[in-house]
């Protein structure tokens, strides 16, 4: 049998520090990498729009609030020349409600909600609105780059094949 002396006590306490350090470095690493995908804003509030406005002549505009680095608020709607929001537009709405199952103050909200929820842009196309869903999820994947640096200047998209200017 071997002989345990004063020493082997302070070397059995260095090791159960050293492993107990390794083990919360891990854990420590372990909970960054989970953070790092949709939770890795930065808090501030960010917005978006398109350079031109549509062939109706309403203009996308997109507004993220990140908190605690989430998503905690997305603000999504179309204004006009005169500073209108679509979803306040009465005449508009009923006009829709006559030809598709959703309008702008539903599909607005229902696509907020879904990139709350999901916590990153790519949310899914809503239903009779899928011009809309395809320039908010434009708007909310530039947005969003700009909210994982921290940048809160305002991102403007040039027109492209999801989104056609009024000449």
């Amino acid at each position: 049998a071997r002989r345990t002396g004063p020493g082997d006590a302070a070397m059995n306490r260095v090791i159960r520090i050293g492993a107990a350090a390794v083990a919360a470095a891990f854990l420590l690493s372990s909970c960054a990498r989970s953070a790092g995908g949709a939770g890795s804003y930065r808090d501030g509030a960010y917005v978006g729009t398109y350079s031109h406005f549509d062939p109706q002549g309403w203009k996308p505009q997109l507004r993220i609030v990140v908190a605690k680095g989430r998503i905690a608020q997305a603000d999504f709607d179309y204004v006009n020349r005169a500073g209108q929001l679509k979803t306040s537009d009465a005449a508009y709405e009923q006009a829709m409600k006559a030809a598709r199952p959703t309008y702008p103050a539903r599909y607005t909200r229902e696509l907020e909600d879904a990139l709350v929820k999901k916590q990153e842009a790519g949310v899914d196309v809503v239903t009779g609105a899928s011009s809309s869903s395809r320039a908010f999820n434009a708007l909310a994947a530039a947005v969003l780059a700009k909210a994982r640096t921290g940048d809160t200047t305002g991102v403007v998209l040039a027109m492209d094949a999801s989104y056609s200017a009024e000449d």
